[in-house]
């Protein structure tokens, strides 16, 4: 027989879904059988799988050693973080990475532009990568939990990112960002001159095969409805500095819809932004996350207010 400790990194998890992870060398419907002969219990009682464990809970599981050495598979030394050849700490496109604000189960993140937030086809490191290794540099116990990114930016937009540390962090920061009840302001820098604000609206409709996107006036099974509010704080040089928020988050969203007005970032060669010496990507940084006020300040975040200028838009 094995016990089980549950840790702060898995607390709120479904019980099922935890073991299905824990056992990756055997079937969820053989854990399910388990389950139903109580061969493996939470805290000493018959479970189904549905229950949601928390810090402190047991799960006793009645395997022989060699039984569960073998479903535990691959996932077996996943109490450490993974290890790589060369250090992304070290590398110079993430050394610029900032530590903005971190507790006990997330951390925020102020991203270089040219950055992946999530590994995609390329195969390049990415944000989760580095943190990974952020966390195994400071003897985080990861004790079967992955941590990684809530909110995604384009890999050439620069600005916050956040990160789950535990599964109930991750989680939470997921639920209010999909819900569109965190605040989340842009610093863009744009061609031409703006000297009201303007609330945009449209259908985003995205090409995958030239990764652009494009506003339409009218929406369709293949488009989605977006709203983007700006507001102009200075101008100078034929150049329009602006506070950016999106009601909606969906890919190249402000990069689109400011070209689709004649008014594309500089750098943004993309979407028609003239080139600029200064700006090896487009001038897109987003800088302020505010997270919503709640009664019982779960995790320690109720009104979090994080922000982060770029030295372009002092």
């Amino acid at each position: 027989m094995k016990e089980v400790q549950i840790s702060k990194n898995n607390d709120g998890q479904r019980l099922d879904k935890y073991l299905i992870k824990y056992f990756p060398g055997t079937s969820p419907s053989f854990l399910y059988k388990m389950l139903r002969k109580k061969n493996i219990v939470l805290n000493g009682a018959k479970a189904t799988g549905k229950e949601i464990i928390k810090e402190g809970d047991t799960i006793k599981v009645f395997f022989s050693d060699e039984t569960f050495d073998k479903f535990r598979g691959s996932q077996k030394s996943q109490t450490k973080a993974p290890v790589k050849t060369s250090s992304l700490l070290d590398n110079p496109a993430f050394k610029t990475i900032k530590v903005l604000y971190e507790n006990d189960d997330i951390i925020i993140l102020d991203k270089p532009a040219g950055v992946l937030s999530q590994t995609d086809d390329s195969g390049l490191p990415s944000i989760n990568e580095w943190l990974n290794e952020y966390l195994k540099k400071k003897n985080f116990e990861f004790d079967n939990y992955k941590p990684g990114v809530c909110n995604r930016l384009d890999r050439n937009t620069s600005g916050i990112i956040t990160c789950g540390k535990t599964y109930r962090g991750g989680r939470y920061l997921s639920s209010l960002i999909k819900e569109h009840k965190v605040e989340k302001y842009y610093l863009a820098l744009c061609k031409g001159e703006i000297t009201e604000p303007i609330i945009l609206k449209g259908y985003l409709e995205k090409d995958t095969k030239s990764n652009k996107v494009s506003i339409k006036g009218s929406g369709s099974d293949k488009s989605s409805y977006i709203e983007t509010h700006i507001k102009p704080l200075k101008i100078f040089d034929n150049q329009t500095l602006l506070k950016v928020q999106i009601i909606t988050g969906k890919s190249h969203q402000i990069r689109a819809h400011l070209a689709s007005i004649g008014h594309p970032l500089i750098g943004d060669s993309k979407y028609g932004g003239p080139s600029s010496k200064e700006f090896k990507y487009q001038a897109l940084h987003c800088y302020k996350f505010i997270l919503p006020e709640s009664e019982d300040n779960y995790l320690g975040l109720s009104g979090l207010t994080v922000e982060s200028i770029p030295g372009w838009a002092k």
